[in-house]
């Protein structure tokens, strides 16, 4: 999916690229001397961003974030730092539908906690991955290869700003954000997210992904009832959360910040077999 977009009138900078240059200085509660974008696909381990925020300068703003190892939820300060990874998509679609049902309830943006910690001990058990700590970083590390076997097979195009990942042939979901240099400097991320999802299934004859089965996702996303919310920072968040569909976005001046969208996977936690899937015949494969 490609589309180009013209820069933002406003100066930002993600929130990764800070606690690069700021280290142990940037906490979960941060005070910016310019906008900082800071966004749900970013990890600052051992924590995960809930949803995107675009922080005003001048301001202190509260980062909602969950942990994602639970052993080590314990008070060690409220400093952290980046890593060159993100939430797996599964577990992302998971938080993104829990954060979603604590702002209707309560204009909370906080996740079900103990649903993160139960998606991350699942799915070491589903991958043989042993951790001590039920570290999601445990998980990355031990399948390391395969999963950059995955990232070096994708690259992406001139003025492209989002992606529609598909494992086995289903979609899985999509990221679309502001700018095409905001996309290209997280698309390794994002693709490190479904790569380690696509490894569970690792089929021989997987079916590919036509343009129609994007389109197809696209023109759901597009047509779900969304909810509107005033963001924690500046802009406003949008969610949805259907029977097919789970995700959200921020919004600011009628410009897409970010949106994250995840096809709702079935009761046993297949993906759900529906008609906007379409089976081809072939798929690339990294070897």
């Amino acid at each position: 999916m490609s589309r180009k977009i013209e820069n933002a009138q406003w100066w930002h900078r993600q929130l990764h690229e800070l606690l690069a240059q700021q280290g142990e200085h940037v906490a979960e509660r941060h005070q910016a001397d310019q906008p900082v974008r800071s966004l749900a696909v970013l990890h600052a381990a051992p924590r995960s961003g809930n949803l995107s925020i675009l922080a005003p300068a001048g301001a202190a703003t509260a980062i909602p974030v969950s942990c994602v190892e639970q052993g080590r939820w314990a008070y060690r300060g409220r400093s952290f730092s980046s890593e060159d990874r993100m939430y797996f998509a599964r577990g992302r679609a998971s938080k993104a539908a829990s954060v979603s049902r604590a702002m209707r309830a309560s204009g909370s943006r906080r996740s079900d906690q103990s649903e993160v910690w139960d998606e991350i001990s699942a799915k070491s058990v589903r991958m043989g991955v042993r951790s001590e700590t039920g570290s999601m970083s445990d998980i990355y590390d031990q399948r390391a290869r395969r999963v950059e076997e995955y990232v070096e097979a994708l690259d992406t195009q001139p003025g492209q700003v989002g992606a529609l990942f598909a494992i086995d042939g289903t979609v899985a979901g999509l990221d679309l954000l502001e700018t095409e240099d905001v996309f290209g400097r997280l698309f390794r991320k994002l693709a490190r997210s479904y790569a380690l999802d696509a490894l569970e299934t690792m089929a021989d004859d997987s079916p590919g992904t036509g343009p129609e089965v994007a389109a197809r996702f696209l023109d759901i996303v597009a047509s779900a009832t969304a909810a509107e919310f005033k963001a924690v920072g500046l802009g406003r968040d949008l969610r949805f959360d259907g029977s097919d569909v789970t995700g959200g976005g921020l919004v600011r001046d009628d410009r897409v910040i970010h949106l994250a969208a995840f096809a709702r996977p079935a009761e046993d936690g297949r993906r759900r077999p529906s008609s906007w899937m379409i089976r081809a015949s072939s798929r690339r494969r990294p070897h």
